[in-house]
């Protein structure tokens, strides 16, 4: 699964700018689905068990 972005307007307030960007078009990566998280965790689970880390 790729992680694509999809692309969203807001009215985005840009700090370092100090200003408002009205409507502007802003990158979001995609929310991981339910299935996605849990293959993350079962990896982190694997990878710890194997290796006797502690995170």
């Amino acid at each position: 699964m790729s992680d694509e972005e999809y692309y969203v307007f807001s009215n985005a307030y840009m700090m370092h700018h100090q200003r408002y960007y009205p409507n502007t078009c802003i990158r979001v990566p995609r929310r991981k689905t339910t299935t996605e998280r849990q293959e993350e965790e079962r990896e982190l689970v694997e990878i710890t068990e194997k290796y006797g880390l502690e995170f």
